[in-house]
């Protein structure tokens, strides 16, 4: 991750009276609080790789978000999940931030991807950020039935300033927080994301981001930048609530709306948030395609082969490699 840039001091050291000011200091902003907070437990498991090789990361940002507002925040590690530490008896919430998401393919391996899905089918809610995108989405885990069908083009680059819609279902899932539609936060090459069936997208793209040079075609405005759905297993058993997060509304430096942002997002994957006042009616089921000539999405939904258009990625992924 790019290192964000330096404050300016303000006239005054810290503790001291200002000059003409009255010493009188500007309150911190508020923080969001939600009379759960307190009970969510969340494990963060950074890249396996950087958090040995390099110095600094995982950076405090995540672990400052939500501590702030009183969740429970603990880092582990492969060896953790390896060994069956990550339980929902233990957590409530497992969170995959920003790094280099083959890493975690690697150290994983078929068991810690088990165990980690085994969590989510138990109930456990999964926040991705950024390579956590990448391994929530088809391309690794397929917690939900998300698609990358960009992955070829993902170095697009960096942004403190990248433009962001929230849809309606952000309003609807998430409440107030979402009620002011544009927000701009980080951004640091984290996936292109399409939403399959039963997949709410919270938020789009409204910039353009085409790599160096403007190597890619303009394609990136009005793709998911953020989307959330449940897990459901092969025999279509509901699990945890899935949320993944291609940007960085985490940022210490960022607006105060879009660390508030992050914290709801954390709530709704713990499912804490009160349900929205008016559902929509449950639809009519779909038949289900003749036998012999169907696929199954992520989630479990029959579809003819025909009809789908997207098919899991299997190229290798080169995601936020500096975060």
């Amino acid at each position: 991750m790019m290192r964000p840039p330096t404050k300016p001091k303000l006239p005054g050291a810290a503790g001291r009276r200002v000059q003409g000011g009255g010493g009188a200091k500007e309150p911190p902003p508020a923080i969001d609080r939600h009379p759960a907070d307190g009970a969510i437990r969340v494990a963060c498991l950074p890249d396996p790789v950087k958090v040995v090789k390099k110095a600094g990361y995982p950076k405090p940002s995540v672990q400052n978000r939500l501590q702030e507002c009183g969740m429970q925040y603990t880092q582990i590690s492969v060896r953790d999940v390896l060994g069956g530490k990550l339980t929902t008896d233990t957590y409530d919430v497992l969170c995959i931030p920003g790094g280099y998401a083959p890493n975690w393919c690697d150290k994983l391996g078929d068991k810690g991807s088990k165990a980690i899905e085994a969590f989510v089918a138990k109930g456990g809610g999964f926040v991705g950020i950024c390579a956590g995108a990448y391994i929530g989405s088809n391309w690794d885990l397929g917690l939900i039935d998300v698609d990358l069908p960009l992955i070829d083009r993902w170095a697009r680059g960096k942004t403190d300033t990248c433009a962001l819609h929230l849809t309606t279902d952000a309003i609807a899932q998430l409440g107030e927080v979402a009620a002011e539609t544009q927000l701009a936060v980080r951004y640091n090459n984290g996936p292109l994301m399409h939403a399959n069936e039963g997949v709410a997208v919270l938020a789009t793209f409204e910039s353009e981001l085409r790599g160096r040079r403007n190597k890619y075609p303009a394609e990136m405005k009005g793709t998911a930048a953020i989307v959330t759905g449940q897990y459901h297993g092969e025999n279509g058993v509901e699990g945890g609530r899935v949320v993944l997060i291609s940007p960085h509304p985490e940022t210490d430096d960022g607006p105060l709306r879009a660390r508030t942002l992050f914290r709801q997002l954390f709530r709704h994957a713990a499912c804490v948030l009160d349900p929205h006042p008016h559902p929509e009616p449950e639809p009519e089921p779909e038949a289900e395609p003749e036998q012999g000539n169907i696929r199954r999405t992520a989630s479990g939904r029959a579809v003819g082969v025909g009809d789908f258009a997207l098919a899991r990625q299997g190229s290798a992924c080169s995601c936020c490699a500096d975060d």
